[in-house]
């Protein structure tokens, strides 16, 4: 086999590479993706870049007896940060699309008590904004934002299911504001009868 004459530090390397590959293929996977993919370009430009850093390493010579250990190690190290950087990419693409949700439900029940339905919501906010608060500061490394990975996933998750769980309780909420709506305009009714019985009382 080609590999089998390599030193074992590449073997390692490369084993490491093929782990992060399969770790950022998963991630470019989830099904969110097929509806953001002017988002998910970077995570695929990423991917592309981690094979030209892998097809390197025996680009001048086949020989694998003759490959320089050092330039293989750095070209593998920058192809696994590519790939942890697709990983990132893809999953980021995911969890905004599940933040921009939970922005249009807030705005839609802007002016409904969704606590009487759904008493978490409070704390479900709390942790929306964590999040976001958390993409400020990975958003500012540009440079380095591979390094936020292993958290990347856990964002995105959480978004995910708060954001469906929301979603379950709309039928709810709706009925809930119609039933405030209703409330509403029965108290403006009940003013204006009030106000006409006086102008009333006042012309006679």
């Amino acid at each position: 086999m080609l590999f089998a004459s390599l030193p074992s530090s590449i073997r390692a390397k490369l084993a490491e590479f093929e782990r992060e590959y399969r770790r950022a293929e998963s991630a470019l996977k989830v099904h969110e993706i097929e509806v953001l993919m002017g988002l998910v370009a970077p995570a695929l430009n990423e991917f592309r870049y981690a094979g030209s850093h892998l097809s390197r390493i025996f680009a001048d010579d086949e020989d694998t007896n003759n490959l320089d250990e050092i330039a293989a190690t750095q070209a593998i190290d920058e192809g696994i940060r590519h790939l942890r950087r697709a990983t990132y990419d893809a999953y980021d693409a995911a969890l905004l699309f599940y933040l921009r949700k939970c922005d249009a439900f807030n705005r839609e029940y802007k002016h409904t008590t969704v606590t009487t339905i759904l008493p978490s919501f409070p704390d479900e906010q709390t942790q929306i904004d964590t999040i976001k608060n958390e993409l400020d500061k990975e958003y500012r490394d540009k440079e380095r934002r591979d390094k936020y990975v292993e958290s990347k996933e856990q964002q995105y998750l959480r978004a995910r299911d708060i954001s469906q769980k929301w979603e379950r309780y709309r039928s709810e909420l709706n009925k809930e504001r119609a039933k405030n709506l209703r409330s509403t305009l029965l108290s403006i009714l009940g003013i204006l009868i009030t106000l006409a019985a006086l102008l009333v009382a006042l012309i006679k």
